[in-house]
């Protein structure tokens, strides 16, 4: 139970984390890189379909659904100011088998 528990609150802290995250400020510098980065891969796949959240968030979401496969271009903070503050990451859906495969 001890082990569940402190599961339980590591995952809280994570929930939490994330939402503080969702909540700051991206400067416009790597607003601009996020954005450039997510026209490139839009440009080079058109069946992407970008996320139109209703308020700015610290990164892009594309997503082919007919491949079931998403994009996320975001801001990562946690890079020293001197090396690229913007992070891309590829997630295949859950049983993401295309239609005519």
């Amino acid at each position: 139970m001890v082990a569940y528990r402190e599961h339980q609150i590591r995952e809280e802290q994570l929930a939490g984390n994330y939402q503080e995250w969702l909540k700051r400020p991206v400067d416009s510098e790597e607003r601009a890189e996020i954005e450039r980065i997510a026209t490139a891969l839009e440009a080079c796949h058109a069946a992407f379909e970008r996320s139109q959240p209703e308020r700015s968030l610290p990164f892009i979401e594309l997503t082919v659904e007919k491949l079931q496969v998403q994009v996320n271009v975001r801001s990562d903070s946690t890079n020293p100011p001197s090396t690229s503050r913007v992070a891309l990451s590829i997630e295949r859906k859950p049983n993401g088998v295309p239609s005519d495969a």
